[in-house]
């Protein structure tokens, strides 16, 4: 083995474990539940989150829309996909209609 790629080796090996310290460790993801007037998350979700390990303020944060009015979903859903949150949950079959035309992805 040459000198140049016995050092190339050892220095490769020294800065793995800088990469993976810069990864978080558990980084909170974060849930948009889009749900009608009466402003409460159904308590059925969280039962269900938590059962499958997401417990809300430990791994998970859970941001609530709450409205009837298709004006005021339409209005609201192009902020919401722009916060880019990792799960967006909706209880009616028109606020998902909303929201998919509101995102690509």
């Amino acid at each position: 083995m040459r000198r140049r790629d016995l050092i190339a080796a050892i220095g490769g090996a020294a800065a793995c474990p800088v990469v993976a310290w810069a990864q978080p460790r558990n980084p909170i993801k974060r849930i948009a539940f889009i749900g009608g007037s009466g402003g409460v998350v159904e308590p059925i979700f969280r039962q269900e989150l938590a059962r499958l390990g997401w417990v809300e303020g430990r791994n998970v944060r859970i941001e609530g829309l709450f409205s009837v009015d298709s004006r005021v979903l339409r209005a609201a859903a192009p902020f919401v996909v722009s916060s880019t949150p990792d799960l967006i949950v909706v209880i009616s079959t028109e606020a998902a209609q909303i929201f998919k035309e509101a995102t690509d992805t």
